[in-house]
């Protein structure tokens, strides 16, 4: 089935994993759509062109830009559950961090080299709203959550090995 969108209003479009299956093409889906479509994909795809001749970036929607920080922020807070206004707390934080929202040509969400950062944000985002919420195990300040998670944020350096053809250490 094809999807099309009224061109009057902006529209969002899942095309899933992989390219091959999606259901609808994202360059079709911003031209039917006249650039009104809000798109992001499973996989990756070219950028597509808006009406007016730039290039538009196809996000790529995917759980690493948004679980890792959504673990981070509970276990940060010491809370005890995961509400649902929790995950919409990190959530909104993604949204906020939407290049399209500086450019409406830009992709719409942020690009996956940037994962630490945007994780590192939703995971701020949830511990705050745990704490608001009373079901945190921690009672800090708000400006002390980001401090923390600094402090206890994973940071993946890894020593560098030489090679020794004679097996010695």
């Amino acid at each position: 089935a094809r999807w099309r969108a009224a061109s009057s209003a902006r529209s969002y479009s899942r095309c899933p994993n992989p390219s091959r299956l999606v259901e609808v093409d994202p360059a079709k889906a911003n031209e039917w759509t006249e650039g009104k479509a809000l798109l992001a994909t499973g996989s990756p795809f070219p950028p597509a062109k808006t009406p007016n001749g730039k290039d538009y970036i196809i996000a790529e929607c995917n759980n690493a830009l948004i679980y890792p920080g959504l673990g981070f922020g509970a276990v940060l807070s010491q809370s005890r559950k995961l509400t649902d206004t929790m995950i919409l707390a990190g959530a909104q934080r993604l949204a906020a961090l939407s290049p399209a929202l500086k450019d409406p040509d830009d992709a719409l969400l942020p690009d996956f080299e940037d994962a630490p950062d945007v994780n590192f944000e939703v995971a701020v985002a949830v511990a705050e709203h745990a704490i608001q919420e009373g079901v945190a195990g921690v009672e800090w300040p708000k400006e002390e959550v980001r401090r923390r998670a600094r402090e206890l944020q994973w940071k993946p350096v890894y020593p560098e090995y030489e090679y020794d053809p004679s097996g010695e250490v």
